[in-house]
């Protein structure tokens, strides 16, 4: 079930690379079923597993009303890792992780790489641009287009993400 009633119940991430001219880029976000927000995001020049727990902390500081959430992620070795393990659960997550070799099981974040790379990622010239270029492309488009411009499909009206939370969260404060 990719969908959520309510912010910060269930979570997913995952990590998608991109060869930049002077190596590659890592990119592991966390997505938030409510609305698809991207809420937490971390880039690097490695996948190691603290690249993901840095994702995590990220989502957690912006949110802090996840405690108890569930967070899905593909059995890849950053998401079995201990410190993975330990950081998720210090945090109040509870893991969830998809079958061996089936990939739809977290289809929503990616099908978020697959509108990074082409709504953004494949419209510059990244294979020429340094890590450092790329990345700083990426946090501007997440943080900006995608989570407050970008039209979400999944959402009612097609709302962009943190707009679909605004409008939730007004909603909840007149109630």
């Amino acid at each position: 079930d990719f969908y959520s009633r309510t912010p910060g119940v269930k979570l997913f991430s995952d990590i998608t690379e991109v060869s930049c001219a002077d190596g590659k880029l890592y990119c592991c976000e966390v997505m938030d079923a409510f609305d698809g927000a991207i809420i937490g995001l971390s880039i690097e020049n490695n996948m190691r597993a603290e690249m993901c727990t840095e994702a995590l902390i990220r989502a957690k500081n912006r949110f802090n009303t996840l405690s108890g959430c569930i967070i899905h992620t593909d059995r890849g070795s950053q998401f079995t890792s201990n410190l993975y393990e330990e950081i998720s659960a210090k945090l109040g997550f509870v893991q969830s992780m998809g079958a061996v070799g089936t990939c739809a099981d977290n289809a929503r974040i990616e099908s978020f790489h697959s509108t990074l790379k082409r709504e953004l990622i494949y419209r510059i010239p990244y294979s020429t641009m340094t890590r450092e270029q790329v990345k700083a492309l990426i946090w501007e488009w997440v943080e900006t287009e995608y989570n407050f411009n970008r039209r979400n499909t999944a959402n009612e009206h097609k709302l962009p993400p943190l707009l679909k939370r605004e409008i939730y969260n007004r909603l909840l404060r007149a109630a």
